[in-house]
């Protein structure tokens, strides 16, 4: 993955598309095409060179990570932008992250990880834990995270094709 800083301004105007449902917890990602956004689910197809922007909706837990594993076993941390940084998500609300991302040409697939807690995350031992999967991409493209207790998970994955 490849990100593209676009801070202080929203990346996509996601109109045309359905407000997501604010009770529940998720992560969305959309893709511009041309000058049309759309929003990709689960098993959806993209490209190399695609630009996609993450967003999230947190219902009940006030902290969280979103992270994603590509096909060639790289790990990017999406949410916080950095290691060490507070981990605080608003609730009820979607909220789109500052930085655009344009795939690279890793193949296969690009899965991205949103992980919450009632309590705060370390996204050291969160970003060590994905590394470890993503050691064998295999398991990377389909396993959940080995996380400690009261972290939840969900993930999105994106196929990659030759485009």
């Amino acid at each position: 993955v490849r990100e593209e800083s676009r801070a202080g301004e929203e990346y996509f105007q996601a109109k045309g598309i359905e407000a997501p449902d604010l009770s529940k917890t998720q992560l969305l990602v959309y893709r511009k095409n041309d000058n049309r956004v759309e929003m990709l689910t689960d098993g959806s197809l993209s490209k190399a060179g695609d630009l996609l922007q993450l967003a999230y909706v947190s219902a009940h837990a006030p902290y969280g990570i979103i992270l994603s594993i590509d096909g060639r076993g790289g790990v990017t941390l999406h949410y916080p932008p950095e290691e060490g940084l507070a981990t605080n998500l608003t609730q009820n609300k979607r909220v789109l992250l500052p930085d655009a991302i344009e795939l690279d040409n890793a193949p296969g697939f690009e899965r991205f990880f949103f992980l919450t807690s009632e309590s705060p995350i370390e996204a050291t031992d969160i970003m060590e834990r994905a590394r470890s999967l993503a050691v064998d991409t295999g398991r990377a493209r389909v396993e959940k995270l080995r996380l400690p207790e009261g972290i939840d998970q969900s993930s999105l994955i994106i196929l990659k094709g030759e485009g």
